[in-house]
């Protein structure tokens, strides 16, 4: 899962997007929390 978080956030990085809003479902989910330690301020829970 580490693999897709990377990509996601090289991706995120390329076109400079600083603030997003992730959901997954399934293997979505599990790439969404694998993201969670790279941005310790992102998880702003609603």
């Amino acid at each position: 899962m580490a693999g897709y978080a990377d990509a996601v956030i090289a991706v995120l990085a390329a076109l400079q997007i600083g603030r997003v809003v992730i959901v997954g479902w399934s293997l979505g989910g599990h790439v969404a929390i694998e993201m969670v330690p790279h941005f310790p301020a992102w998880p702003v829970w609603f």
